[in-house]
């Protein structure tokens, strides 16, 4: 009887081995053949994989174990594509990084504070690397590593491993399309001046320039991009309309979804016309208070910038917690241009000044520095180096350049 069970167990375990494996391949054909790449099916004694190549982008999927007692299972996405910069290794830093400085090593810090907290850069030519993690590249590896923490860039590769056998063609599909589209944007300069603008606190601007962009030749990467910046701008209808068409692709990949989720809803409500008279909470579109918040610039450099909370939980925050907020602030002048007319601001003529408001968090190699982008009336005797206090009213914040914008402003 033993003998019998015994059979009857074993024989049950491999039609559930072979039905697992089955369902397995099925997924993997049918994503290699919606993207075009080519299939090896999975055996007894095999696994599969899947590869080929998507315009210059070398692709490679397959599967492999850890080993030792515990073994896990893991799906890995590999693109190669030319190599692009010095040889450099690219990892997130993680809870031990510190011991790298221990044992003598230290990644090199490329002076992008918000970029040099969480990613480790391995490389022997510091100068050469410092010119190449450009806007575009160092948002491609924030952007892959905020929802794949184990990623791994070097100057001809992209590499992700996910713990677990994949099962679904979409998800497949999807992974490899993200990382293509990574790749192709490593070297593009159109991206990289587009990115540059946010950075100096046009980001409208940006919005705007990256539709066009995707408009020319659509890419999943900078289509997500695109949708950031606009709901960064309280646009949530354009951003929809940037995300929607990522999201059918895309849906499953955590940033994807949020930044899908966060344009979906509500609008934050319009910015008054003018800032209120005393710092102090929210006025609604309706002209209704809200809660009490503690504007202090200290506490909102740190409830925004210090938390860890995701790139779209950030700017949901914000909508809800600071937008329309009347704030008080002191900091000094890195920047300032007389406009006409500003996408951000709008019709002038008015000042625009970034203003050093404060520091994110704490470290002993960099200073995380946050800025404030103010819209002054064009009489205002503002330069390079000046310590302003000035009045007006948060409407916009983006985590990736550290950047709040502030409207309706007058220096005090």
């Amino acid at each position: 009887m033993f003998v019998v069970f015994f059979v009857a167990v074993f024989a049950l375990v491999i039609a559930l081995g072979i039905q697992d494996r089955d369902r397995i391949n099925k997924a993997w054909q049918a994503a290699a053949h919606h993207l075009g790449l080519r299939f090896s099916g999975g055996s007894f004694f095999s696994r599969p994989t899947i590869n080929g190549m998507l315009g210059d982008v070398r692709v490679e999927v397959s599967v492999f174990s850890s080993g030792g007692e515990n073994s896990s299972n893991y799906t890995r996405y590999l693109v190669r594509h030319h190599p692009v910069g010095p040889p450099v290794t690219i990892r997130k830093q993680g809870a031990l990084s510190f011991m790298r400085r221990l044992i003598g090593r230290s990644d090199v810090l490329v002076g992008d504070p918000f970029f040099d907290e969480r990613v480790i850069v391995d490389t022997k030519n510091e100068a050469a690397i410092r010119d190449f993690l450009t806007p575009e590249r160092r948002a491609a590896v924030l952007d892959l590593l905020a929802v794949h923490p184990s990623a791994e860039f070097t100057h001809d590769s992209i590499r992700i491993d996910v713990l677990r056998i994949c099962r679904d063609r979409r998800e497949l599909a999807a992974n490899v399309r993200r990382l293509v589209d990574i790749a192709s944007v490593m070297g593009d300069v159109r991206v990289r001046d587009i990115l540059a603008h946010q950075q100096h606190g046009d980001l409208v601007r940006a919005a705007e320039e990256l539709h066009e962009l995707n408009q020319q030749r659509p890419n999943v990467f900078t289509e997500t991009l695109e949708g950031e910046a606009f709901a960064e701008a309280g646009r949530h209808h354009e951003a929809a309309a940037a995300l929607d068409a990522v999201w059918e692709t895309q849906a499953g990949d955590p940033a994807v979804d949020g930044w899908h989720d966060l344009s979906h809803l509500p609008p934050p409500p319009p910015v008054p016309e003018f800032a209120a008279a005393e710092p102090g909470p929210p006025v609604t579109a309706t002209g209704a208070v809200a809660a009490p918040v503690d504007v202090r610039q200290d506490i909102v450099v740190n409830d925004l910038f210090s938390s860890d909370r995701m790139s779209w939980e950030v700017v949901e925050y914000f909508e809800q917690t600071y937008r329309n907020a009347t704030v008080e602030w002191t900091g000094t002048v890195t920047r300032s241009a007389a406009y006409e007319r500003d996408l951000d601001f709008g019709v002038g003529p008015g000042i625009k000044a970034t203003v050093m408001v404060g520091h994110a968090g704490v470290s002993d190699l960099i200073s995380n520095e946050v800025h404030a982008v103010v819209q002054l009336p064009a009489a205002a005797l503002v330069q390079t180096g000046d310590q302003i206090r000035f009045r007006g009213l948060l409407t916009n914040v983006d985590r990736f350049s550290r950047k709040l914008w502030v409207q309706h402003a007058a220096l005090i």
